[in-house]
């Protein structure tokens, strides 16, 4: 591998500012770990729903997630904008999943006493 020139590393300094130049930035095609984080914390939501409080929890931290993660790929042009939307969706069952159990468990508590 070839030293740097000094040619070049003058360019480089006079473009950034810096002897080191940042790190290259991907211009496109990178993935979202928000909408990474959304799809696995909407798979836990499901399960989590028999459990209410938990699948409250997780499901409203999917759909922020989600919507975090769609706003990130937008602007950053990234390409998993399914697992954003996957996320989403499995979050919003969840959340639905966990309060409809519990008004279930609340009708079947009060019915007995």
């Amino acid at each position: 591998m070839a030293a740097p020139t000094s040619e070049n590393t003058e360019r480089e300094h006079a473009a950034t500012g810096s002897e080191y130049a940042p790190p290259a930035r991907a211009a496109g095609g990178g993935k979202s770990g928000k909408a990474l984080a959304s799809l696995i914390l909407g798979i836990i939501s499901i399960p989590a729903a028999f459990l209410p409080i938990f699948g409250v929890l997780f499901g409203i931290l999917a759909i922020t997630f989600s919507s975090l993660g769609k706003k990130e790929i937008r602007r950053d042009g990234m390409t998993n904008m399914g697992q954003a939307t996957a996320g989403l969706v499995l979050g919003i069952v969840g959340l639905t999943l966990a309060v409809a159990l519990w008004v279930i468990g609340a009708i079947v508590v009060e019915s007995s006493s």
